[in-house]
């Protein structure tokens, strides 16, 4: 995800909710990186750096409507979204070659995931 494009939304945007869809464009920036967290950082047993209230928000399964609790802010979730960045370019190949603990949507190594 383009982290400029994300940094020129606004808040009233992100929380637009269209007719027929369950989510928002803030759900989906925090999913990407609630996911990306579990695949690249979780699974292969590296430390977890997002807030764990990430997860009642953005796991799969959760959306807007069953929120409770204060959201994190557009330019919370950027940053976040920028440190992610930073770590993911930092690993190594053997980091992301290290076998995952479990088989999870057919990914046995943390780069099967990145490909996606």
């Amino acid at each position: 995800m383009d982290d400029q494009a994300v940094e020129d939304l606004s808040e009233e945007v992100v929380d637009i909710q269209p007719d027929g869809f369950n989510n928002t464009i803030r759900w989906h920036i925090g999913h990407i990186i609630t996911e990306t967290e579990y695949f690249m950082f979780e699974l292969p047993c590296n430390p977890v750096q997002i807030p764990l209230r990430y997860n009642g928000f953005f796991s799969p399964g959760t959306n807007p409507s069953k929120w409770d609790g204060e959201v994190p802010l557009l330019s919370q979730l950027v940053a976040t979204l920028k440190d992610q960045l930073t770590r993911v370019n930092k690993m190594s190949p053997e980091d992301l070659n290290q076998p995952l603990e479990e088989n999870i949507h057919g990914y046995t190594i943390a780069a099967e995931a990145a490909a996606e």
